[in-house]
């Protein structure tokens, strides 16, 4: 592509990094869905996923241009690791949200 792109696919996969940091810490709750027979979940959080993806780049395009895209896929990405995966793990296996949060290095008293 040249040089002359490096300055914006360096920004876009920054921005892609933060959900991929997070992604990394939650590969093992699909493995333990998928262990217990629990993988409906990781369907339908894949496809809810993928449609806020493409409302929100559609969107973000518009307002921001390329970074838009790359935060349309961030987003929902983050609300997924961070929100529903710990949560539903937590209800798949008896335990407290509090005990997840707190051993990722989380200090979250909100919760």
């Amino acid at each position: 592509m040249g040089g002359q792109y490096e300055h914006i696919s360096g920004r876009v996969l920054q921005i892609l990094l933060l959900a991929q940091v997070f992604s990394i810490a939650n590969f093992t709750s699909g493995n333990i869905a998928y262990g217990l027979a629990r993988h409906w979940a990781f369907v339908l959080s894949a496809l809810g996923e993928s449609i806020g993806n493409l409302a929100l780049s559609i969107f973000l395009v518009r307002q921001i241009g390329i970074n838009g895209v790359a935060c349309g896929t961030v987003i929902p990405n983050l609300a997924l690791q961070l929100l529903f995966w710990p949560r539903y793990i937590c209800k798949i296996l008896a335990t407290p949200s509090r005990t997840i949060y707190g051993r990722a290095g989380f200090d979250l008293d909100w919760l």
